[in-house]
């Protein structure tokens, strides 16, 4: 009789693993080498006993596979030892991305992540240790804004510019309504449009020609019985002076 361990064990009953392969102490695994807590802190996993452990009740070999390349990874990401201060707050890490080399901060006040390059935080730390703070992660100092005044002003002088163009474009355009008829014959059709103006302007004057006889007419017609009337009033009026009856004389007594 020979005491084996619980891993030897697992590898003489074989099974599958949750990668879906088989087990590496049934197949080709011979040595068994000790397996720490902090292969998986250096590969920032979770420590879940459920999950790290395999089917021998022991942290998984696999997690020693890959601790060399994440401690080469790790020599370029800074040792953060507390939050990093900037003028909005307090940022704490949250998340580090090893092979990308992108770090997640967040503010207390806040649930959002802000990530930053490696370059991004040495210089934040830097800033720190001499005892200044950046306005925020991401910029140093915060940009001023341009006053409303001054947009509105760039603005007005827009349309100031658009509104004389317009009127300098009406002056031309007046000074060519008005411009002699030379300009107005050029083309084929400009002593068409002389001779229609002339028509146009000669219509009225024709009209107003036409109608004074006419008026004329309406109005000795209108005078016409009056002035009949009147000899035949003066008439009766003469006749009666002409026989006035005389008064009689009275008798005296």
């Amino acid at each position: 009789m020979r005491q084996i361990s619980l891993r030897q064990e697992a590898g003489r009953l074989g099974g599958i693993g949750v990668c879906g392969r088989e087990l590496c102490c049934a197949t080709w695994l011979s040595e068994f080498k000790n397996v720490a807590t902090s292969a998986a802190r250096y590969q920032n996993l979770s420590l879940n006993p459920s999950k790290l452990s395999g089917q021998c009740g022991r942290l998984k070999c696999c997690l020693n596979y890959e601790l060399e390349t994440y401690i080469e990874a790790l020599e370029d990401i800074p040792k953060i030892e507390g939050p990093l201060l900037t003028e909005k707050g307090e940022a704490t890490l949250q998340k580090t991305d090893i092979f990308r080399k992108i770090m997640w901060f967040g503010f207390s006040e806040e649930n959002t992540w802000y990530p930053l390059n490696v370059a991004r935080v040495n210089e934040i730390l830097r800033l720190n240790r001499e005892g200044k703070k950046p306005a925020s992660l991401d910029k140093d100092v915060v940009e001023e804004k341009a006053p409303v005044e001054a947009l509105n002003s760039d603005l007005q002088r827009m349309d100031q510019k658009y509104k004389n163009k317009a009127k300098k474009k009406k002056k031309k355009k007046k000074g060519k309504g008005g411009a002699p008829s030379d300009q107005a014959n050029q083309g084929g059709g400009g002593e068409q449009r002389q001779q229609q103006n002339q028509q146009q302007n000669q219509q009225p004057r024709r009209q107003g020609e036409q109608r004074r006889p006419n008026e004329q007419r309406k109005q000795n017609d209108q005078r016409k019985p009056n002035d009949q009337r009147k000899p035949n009033d003066q008439r009766n009026s003469g006749g009666n002076q002409r026989n006035p009856k005389p008064d009689k004389p009275r008798d005296p007594q």
